[in-house]
């Protein structure tokens, strides 16, 4: 359903939530809103690959080097979320996984490979962040 207000219209609104996914300037699409958000904030690591969360990007791709992030859509999960990463120098990394905008856990290590979340029961509502930091879990 969308909604028009003028040149401005809203697409896909959700009458029992009044969610506004969509904002339409003419035809030309302005704003979409995201609920995945990954942000490497580090200037030693990569984020190479995500898995266990299905997710579709709005803007960026992955490999994230340091610096770039990547918003998009998941559609929620029950899976461990996996965050592949590659790290120069072997300097100590974190990445951060954040529901809502609380901190669920963080991962540090000072090689390359895998960090596993444990699964936790995410809602395609819910917004997820994930950042990778440099140094340890706590001190960034």
């Amino acid at each position: 359903m969308a909604i028009s207000l003028g040149s401005i219209s809203v697409g896909d609104f959700r009458l029992g939530s009044n969610t506004v996914n969509k904002i339409y300037l003419g035809s030309d699409l302005v704003w979409e809103r995201v609920n995945l958000i990954v942000d490497n904030n580090s200037i030693w690591g990569t984020i190479n690959t995500i898995s266990g969360i299905t997710f579709t990007a709005i803007q960026g791709s992955l490999p994230l080097t340091g610096g770039d992030f990547l918003t998009g859509n998941h559609s929620g999960t029950t899976n461990s979320i996996s965050v592949n990463v590659s790290t120069t120098l072997f300097e100590e990394i974190s990445v951060s996984l954040y529901k809502n905008s609380i901190l669920e856990q963080c991962i540090s290590r000072t090689s390359d490979g895998t960090m596993n979340f444990t699964a936790i029961t995410i809602n395609s509502s819910d917004v997820i962040d994930i950042i990778m930091s440099d140094g340890a879990c706590g001190l960034t």
